[in-house]
């Protein structure tokens, strides 16, 4: 007996990065999707594992980017073009990043894991069908699909098929678009570890003898390998040595140092696959004076059978409203989520910050894994208040330097970013607001530099001299910085399974969606994660002063009932450490990241709050004579 499905707009055959992310995006714009995938779960097939930075903007489009960078994407920024025709030290440096403005370079990137992740979102609107066989298309004014799943026929009638089953072209094939195919050469691929000598951002493509070689890094000591070669050595890398063999071949005269920091490291984590490159052609023009290849008349995805005039189906004016609204705002998207104004070397790091408005200054410090696009909702309103308000993106966050020393990250050091930050703007005293890793510094910041203080904001995160010696019950709380103490096995298991573990741990607070994306980037996960291990490490804590200067400025203190990670004590003890006036508000209904969850509340605290009081008089000090 068969399962007929009615009602199905589109069937998609083939849930590959095509497949999938025209079923997610025509589902989310409201047609009824049926998404067919032969396997039953997503396997390493080795190849389609780069991406282009216009594919990229097209998955912006599409609305399906963020699976690349929660599947694990690595961007690639540059491309040295290593070959047997150039010296290794004179082979020139291609920049990948200003290909296509506002995306970046090319991405690497686990296929198998980035097809689940669209899968996986394509589920929110459409039916996936996972292990689907035996697909035969019938095409016609009404065309059919059927399938097998576990033994049990299935039938539908679309109003349209998408065939997206690669180069093999099964659909095309089964509607009569014959293909004319040769084999031009083989190719293998292997994913490794191991490559820590090898640069992260930079891509080798090139050529030596009867080789074509390719090296796509994907992040944390991990590539992508491929080999192409000659169809008369296609047992090249068959049996047990195939591997080993593999990896030999990248001792190339072409790279430096022979490929050393390739073949002598690179240990296997995925399977070798081989195959024969076929190039493939159509025997026949597919479209011909607006008919099909089968002789049959086009149409349109909404239209009827016999409805040709301008009053079409709704799936189509529905897929056409979305396609005009995409276009408008493609035009100016800001795909970076960013406010930045301008970028400063200061304190021997690139700075990216925000300075917007006029009046009394304003400094918003974020935390982790944020950027200063953690204060969009407050930015605005603090100038239109008539303050000038400056956002960085501290070290080792959003596009500032991300330096992967843990001692680039002690506290005193960020704190002297700041400083020089505001030097460079011409401003010696300002209110000084902070989240997160940002209060921590706010805190150190106005007990050190007290007369460059005007107002102290901080939110979430209390006074160090608190945190320094934190309760049992603190400790359970905030587990995971012990967790991230473990250089390249926290950022490996991070990473693992579409960040599984990291998208576990925020819970589904703050940007989360934003951060796996944000922390693919080239050195982002370490530089964040050194925070912690330069400031919250077991032997850190033993070196945590016992006296602290009093901080003289008019104190504002900000926690939520929701933040699971730190405790209101630390917020509430932090009083006796304030010499200036105190004021304690806590907000309810809000996670710990309470300018994104209460961004009005916040807002009006700080409208509030700054500029209302004047600080104790910091001590003079004697000059000794």
């Amino acid at each position: 007996m068969t399962v007929e499905h009615t009602g199905i707009d589109v069937v998609v055959v083939g849930g590959g990065i095509a497949g999938a992310s025209a079923a997610a995006n025509l589902a989310l714009n409201g047609l009824s999707v049926v998404l067919l995938e032969k396997q039953e779960t997503y396997q390493d097939i080795v190849r389609g594992e780069w991406i282009a930075p216009w594919g990229l903007r097209e998955a912006q489009t599409l609305g399906v980017e963020e699976a690349f960078g929660i599947g694990g994407a690595w961007e690639i920024r540059e491309w040295t073009q290593w070959d047997e025709t150039v010296d290794p030290a004179e082979a020139e440096t291609v920049d990948m990043t200003r290909f296509v403005p506002g995306v970046g370079g090319p991405m690497s990137f686990p296929h198998h894991e980035v097809c689940a992740l669209m899968a996986e979102q394509a589920e929110d609107g459409a039916t996936v069908v996972m292990g689907a066989q035996r697909v035969q298309v019938t095409a016609g004014t009404r065309p059919e699909v059927r399938w097998t799943r576990a033994g049990q026929e299935h039938l539908a009638r679309p109003r349209m098929v998408i065939g997206a089953t690669g180069r093999g072209c099964t659909v095309g094939r089964q509607v009569g678009v014959s293909m004319a195919t040769s084999v031009h050469h083989w190719g293998g691929g292997l994913r490794v570890t191991g490559l820590d000598d090898w640069p992260m951002d930079v891509q080798a493509m090139g050529t030596e003898d009867e080789k074509m070689f390719m090296v796509f890094p994907q992040g944390d000591g991990n590539a992508r390998l491929y080999i192409n070669f000659p169809t008369a050595n296609r047992k090249l890398y068959q049996g047990p040595e195939g591997e080993r063999r593999f990896i030999a071949d990248f001792e190339l005269a072409s790279l430096p140092d022979r490929g050393k920091a390739v073949y002598s490291a690179a240990r296997s984590i995925g399977p070798l696959k081989l195959w024969p490159s076929v190039a493939m052609f159509p025997e026949q023009p597919i479209v011909q004076d607006g008919a099909r290849a089968d002789g049959r008349e086009l149409r349109r995805v909404g239209d009827r059978p016999a409805q040709h005039g301008p009053a079409r189906g709704r799936a189509g004016v529905r897929v056409q409203r979305v396609l005009r609204r995409e276009a408008v705002q493609g035009e100016g998207m800001n795909v970076k989520d960013t406010l930045l104004t301008g970028s400063v070397h200061v304190n021997g790091i690139d700075i990216a910050y925000v300075d917007k408005g006029e009046g009394d200054p304003v400094v918003l410090l974020h935390g982790f894994p944020d950027s200063h696009y953690l204060w969009r909702h407050q930015i605005d309103p603090l100038v239109e208040a008539g303050f000038r308000v400056i956002a960085p993106d501290l070290r080792g966050f959003g596009e500032s330097g991300k330096p992967q020393e843990v001692e680039a990250y002690d506290m005193r050091t960020i704190v002297n970013d700041v400083v020089a930050l505001t030097q460079h703007l011409g401003i010696p005293k300002a209110h000084i607001v902070g989240h997160d890793w940002g209060a921590a510094i706010a805190w150190m910041y106005a007990f050190l530099m007290p007369r460059r203080v005007d107002h102290l904001a901080v939110l979430s995160v209390g006074h160090p001299g608190v945190f320094g010696t934190p309760s049992i019950e603190q400790r359970k709380a905030s587990w995971y910085m012990l967790f991230y103490q473990f250089p390249g096995v926290s950022e490996q298991l991070l990473r693992r399974n579409g960040w599984r573990l990291f998208k576990e741990i925020m819970g589904g607070e703050g940007d989360h969606q934003r951060y796996p994306r944000e922390l693919a980037k080239p050195g982002a996960l370490t530089a964040a994660l050194n925070w912690y291990r330069a400031n919250r490490s077991p032997e850190a804590e033993l070196r945590v002063e016992g006296n602290f200067p009093p901080v003289l400025a008019p104190t504002l203190g900000i926690w939520s009932t929701g933040d699971k990670a730190l405790l209101e004590e630390g917020m509430t003890g932090s009083v006796k450490f304030v010499k200036g006036s105190w004021r304690y508000e806590r907000v309810e209904d809000a996670s710990h990241w309470i300018p994104l969850d209460q961004p009005e509340i916040v807002t009006k605290l700080l409208l509030g709050f700054l500029g209302t009081e004047k600080a104790a008089a910091v001590p003079t000090r004697r000059r000794r004579l």
